[in-house]
């Protein structure tokens, strides 16, 4: 009874913030009549529009899912879709993680291999060109980790 009780009491919170974001946009469209607006404050005052509408497009798919009887039609295949969507989702973190390892594991090469050429006492022309490209290198899997993990 609880459960139901507070989903009661959340369902009134979003209606309360899906009227004051039904205003605000009443608000944001009379201003954008106006004919004195600056077209730089008409612009934000789009982009805050935008922001609304795609909060109150979210708080009604929200609504509906709530609505949706546990064991109905729609509800079940929505399950198979997640699952789907989270099976994929998945597939690509893995695919990221396992990117991300083989990097690291090249790097961690590039560094002994460093570490060796910086132990020899002469390096010959060969070690210095392959000191240079070693330090590249080390700077392009360092900028694709960082943009994978991102």
């Amino acid at each position: 009874a609880g459960s139901s009780q507070q989903k009661e009491r959340i369902g009134e919170e979003l209606k309360k913030s899906i009227n004051k974001l039904q205003r605000f946009r009443v608000q944001i469209r009379e201003w954008l009549a106006q004919s004195g607006v600056q077209t730089d404050c008409k612009d934000k005052l789009e982009a805050a529009r935008k922001r609304v509408e795609s909060d109150m497009q979210r708080f009604k798919d929200f609504e509906r899912d709530l609505k949706t009887k546990a064991f109905s039609t729609n509800a079940l295949n929505r399950g198979d879709e997640l699952e789907l969507e989270d099976a994929e989702k998945m597939k690509y973190q893995e695919w990221l993680g396992s990117t991300i390892q083989s990097l690291n594991d090249q790097l961690d090469q590039f560094e002994a291999d460093l570490e060796i050429l910086a132990n020899k006492r002469s390096l010959s022309g060969d070690d210095k060109s392959r000191h240079g490209q070693l330090k590249a290198l080390q700077e392009q899997h360092r900028w694709h980790i960082k943009k994978l993990e991102q």
